[in-house]
């Protein structure tokens, strides 16, 4: 079936040479890593965000990210 196809659409085979191609790909790093502190000045800033909600002291999130 492929003989047929072949001669009649022009397909080749996958390992005929004249169908490789080479592509290279330049590595660019995308993630930026920030330093948010320690896991206990973490977990501190996270205790007092659950304080403040709860309580009702909750403003707006500030949807800015610092840079």
């Amino acid at each position: 079936m492929l003989n047929i196809l072949s001669a009649k659409y022009g397909y080749s085979a996958e390992n005929d040479s004249a169908n490789n191609v080479n592509v290279t790909v330049e590595n660019r790093p995308v993630m930026v890593m920030v330093d948010h502190g320690t896991d206990a000045e973490w977990e501190a800033k996270a205790v007092e965000q659950q304080r403040r909600l709860v309580s009702g002291e909750a403003h707006e999130p500030n949807l800015n990210a610092p840079r």
